[in-house]
């Protein structure tokens, strides 16, 4: 293989291991915000069963002064309407389909790098048609980031290292085991 081969298949190699990164990147981000989602449904219905008891309140006015109980009550409603205005302001059902949505589409980028790579190093396909391959695929790559609405955090990357650092490598000649 000539010199501007082995460059050229480099390049695929750092360009699929970025991909790789970024889809599963998105799919960390995702599976944090529908975590984020369950426990939000969950204080929801806790906080509502709460604040709707009205044993609670006639028990705890036995217990202790009536002031503290309204402010306890009062608490816990203040809570509840937290968390009810926060499915509002935040649509996390939406930003995790978009996420998961995102980590598909790269992961299909992903998959075609990966399959250019083995062409170029078993021959079935030329340098030339490589270049052109890689080439679409860049612009696919450029088109999907681009139209991706929701961004990732320093958390998602970490999650994102740490998975296929650990239980979700991808075998490739750069992590051979």
């Amino acid at each position: 293989m000539s010199n501007e081969n082995v460059s050229q298949l480099s390049l695929l190699k750092n360009r699929r291991d970025r991909i790789l990164y970024t889809y599963k990147t998105h799919e960390k981000a995702a599976d944090k915000i529908d975590c984020i989602e369950r426990w939000r449904k969950r204080a929801s219905i806790v906080l509502t069963a709460v604040s709707a008891t009205t044993f609670l309140v006639s028990l705890a006015g036995t217990i202790v002064a009536e002031q503290a109980t309204n402010l306890i009550i009062s608490f816990i409603a203040l809570l509840t309407t937290g968390v009810s205005l926060a499915s509002d302001a935040f649509d996390l059902p939406n930003e995790s389909k978009n996420h998961a949505a995102a980590a598909r589409e790269l992961r299909l980028i992903f998959q075609e790098y990966e399959a250019l790579v083995v062409d170029l190093e078993t021959g079935a396909v030329t340098f030339n048609e490589a270049i052109e391959k890689r080439d679409q695929l860049a612009k696919q790559e450029r088109q999907t980031l681009a139209s991706i609405p929701v961004r990732t955090t320093r958390k998602n990357y970490e999650k994102a290292s740490e998975a296929l650092n650990t239980d979700e490598k991808v075998f490739n000649d750069s992590n051979p085991e």
